[in-house]
């Protein structure tokens, strides 16, 4: 039973091929092979590829006694191209190369689509240098405050006899006289001029120690000056002839010396607040004696300099007033403040 079945499937096949022939093409394009098989009775537009290959079937028919026989032939099928005769021709063209293209290319694609490429390696990072710590710049010191070697403000009622005396020192000895007042009534020194006196009359403090200018610097406070025609004098001295100071009087500010009974003296205006303290002093760039004023005893400004042509260094300290011819209005000069120190 079963191989009638097989018979009649065979009669079938047979009347299939004896309408129909078996035709092929092959396409070959972009490195894709595909096989295409059609009827002859296929639309003339169908699509066709420029070469023609031959489709050999591996089997035939023949007719042998009023019977069909399919026999295997024993040559397989073969494709063969247009222009490629031989394998040597086909080896010869660009078919290998065509291949490996077409290989290379679909490995690529394959490659390319699946694999992920490696991440490319991370730079190192490049330790950033540390900063380089800045130079600590220390604040040089302030200039040492000059040791005081003597300190008056006059706060007693009475003269210190240690360190004062009564009299004069940058004027004759003959201008002392003692109605010229001399007192420390305000916690001041207070020197009151003489009145409607005709000639030089002068009274006032006389320090009981040397300075040496050297070494040491004078200031005082002036808080006010006797007024009108009067003077008043502030100076280091060692006799009426030789001395340095300031002188007020007429409303002027006078930077005055002596140098053995010579008189010297550069005159400005007086203003009693900016020059309210006075300082005397030899610097250190060269031997100079420089006169100096200040309006609160901190900020100075020089006003005078001189090379001194008598020795500095054995002088007293002299605050003294008075007139030197009648006057009706003197006023009172006051004195406060005076400080012997060291210099810086």
């Amino acid at each position: 039973m079963a191989v009638s079945r097989w018979k009649q499937a065979l009669w079938e096949l047979l009347d299939v091929l004896s309408v129909k022939r078996l035709t092929a093409r092959i396409t070959l394009s972009a490195g894709v092979l595909s096989l295409a098989s059609g009827s002859s009775q296929a639309p003339a537009n169908t699509p066709r590829v420029p070469v023609t290959p031959a489709l050999v079937p591996e089997s035939h028919i023949r007719r042998l006694n009023g019977k069909y026989v399919l026999k295997r032939k024993a040559t397989p099928f073969s494709i063969q191209f247009a222009a490629h005769r031989s394998h040597s021709s086909h080896r010869s063209h660009s078919s290998h190369s065509s291949h490996s293209s077409h290989a290379s290319s679909s490995h690529f694609s394959h490659y390319s689509a699946s694999v992920t490429p490696p991440s490319p390696a991370p730079t190192p990072a490049v330790p950033k240098p540390k900063p380089k710590p800045e130079p600590i710049v220390e604040t040089p010191p302030p200039p040492p405050t000059p040791e005081p070697l003597l300190v008056e403000t006059f706060s007693r009622s009475q003269m210190n006899a240690e360190r004062w005396r009564v009299g004069v020192l940058v004027t004759e000895p003959q201008t002392f006289d003692e109605e010229v007042s001399v007192g420390q009534p305000d916690l001041a020194l207070v020197i009151t001029p003489k009145r409607f006196a005709t000639g030089a009359h002068f009274n006032g403090y006389v320090s009981q120690t040397a300075v040496d200018l050297q070494t040491m610097q004078v200031s005082v406070e002036l808080i006010h000056a006797a007024s009108g025609s009067a003077t008043t004098i502030f100076a280091v001295a060692k006799d009426h002839d030789n001395w340095f100071g300031f002188r007020v009087t007429n409303g002027e500010l006078l930077f005055d010396s002596r140098t053995d009974g010579k008189p010297s003296a550069k005159p400005i205006a007086h203003h009693a607040e900016r020059q309210r303290f006075l300082r005397l002093r030899m610097t250190d760039v060269a031997p100079l004696l420089v006169w100096e004023t200040s309006p609160d005893g901190k900020t100075w400004t020089l006003q005078y300099a001189q090379t001194p042509e008598i020795p500095v260094t054995d002088l007293r300290v002299v605050l003294t007033a008075g007139t030197t011819a009648a006057v009706g209005v003197a006023g009172e000069a006051k004195f406060d403040n005076l400080l012997v120190e060291k210099k810086p």
